[in-house]
């Protein structure tokens, strides 16, 4: 009776560390799921926080640091992906980031799609032109909700020193937000690139209104993985650390290789419920 007793017993505590690791994974999990009304404010280091919008309980820790760069990866990061399949494809960063912010404000939710790739796949089958942005795609997914007015919730940023405080408040708020830079300088640039932005790291040792309070934004970029993928849906979908740097004498922010020179935000639906974006798609 002795031995069974004892194999009972061995798998008992097999099973209660097994239930231990689930509970204990899934309560990370949860930590990571994106929420309307989520968001996280942490030390990232000495004299410097992170902000995250939508994401509750966000530490350093979550971050992956990979040649010196810091990543957060979650399936539920929308972060629409270009493929590089074609010259339309390399164009398509604004139409990307508008899919992002759609689902980030439940406008697409609303409308019946199902993840960002989707929708970012179907607006170039129909409109492939890369020429309009952010702006063209949410209009296309607003014609699917014709009791509402997209000028109502839509708005262009004013690109002054108070900037990055203006993006604060608005994240802060669960608004979405995105940033177009031109590569280059003011006076001799070519070129530009769409970054959705989720929060920002600031040092509260300067007011909200100097723009040194802020020295970097996080965002999710579409370019992230275009050339490691076939289809969208297979790329990993992340966050990153954007440094930024404040140029008193051209009134500008700079950040990779050019400056910050238009930005926009989509406040969320008014039907959104808070809670866990429920329609959120497995990669």
């Amino acid at each position: 009776m002795r031995k069974p007793f004892l194999a009972f017993m061995n798998h008992l505590h097999l099973i209660i560390f097994l239930l231990l690791v689930g509970v204990w994974v899934y309560a990370a999990e949860q930590s990571q799921v994106f929420l309307f009304d989520g968001e996280s404010d942490f030390a990232w280091e000495t004299g410097i926080r992170a902000y995250i919008t939508h994401f509750n309980n966000l530490k350093k820790k979550d971050f992956t640091n990979e040649n010196d760069k810091w990543f957060f990866y979650s399936r539920h990061v929308f972060d629409a992906e270009k493929i590089d399949a074609t010259d339309l494809d390399d164009r398509g960063c604004g139409e990307a980031s508008g899919c992002n912010m759609l689902f980030m404000t439940g406008w697409a939710q609303l409308a019946g799609y199902t993840s960002e790739d989707e929708l970012f796949k179907e607006f170039y089958k129909i409109d492939g032109t890369g020429k309009y942005g952010w702006l063209s795609v949410m209009k296309h997914v607003f014609k699917k909700l014709p009791k509402e007015n997209i000028w109502n919730y839509y708005e262009d940023l004013s690109i002054k020193s108070t900037l990055l405080f203006t993006i604060e408040v608005l994240l802060r708020k669960k608004q979405a937000v995105c940033i177009l830079y031109n590569h280059g300088t003011p006076d001799n640039h070519n070129g530009n690139h769409v970054l959705t932005v989720w929060g920002f790291l600031y040092n509260s040792q300067f007011p909200r209104s100097n723009p040194l309070h802020y020295s970097a934004l996080i965002v999710s970029d579409s370019d992230d993985n275009k050339h490691g993928f076939l289809n969208a849906t297979d790329a990993p979908n992340r966050l990153k650390i954007l440094p930024i740097t404040w140029k008193k004498k051209e009134q500008v922010f700079y950040c990779a290789d050019g400056y910050i020179a238009s930005a926009a935000t989509l406040k969320q639906t008014p039907k959104n419920k808070k809670g866990t974006s429920k329609k959120r798609r497995v990669k």
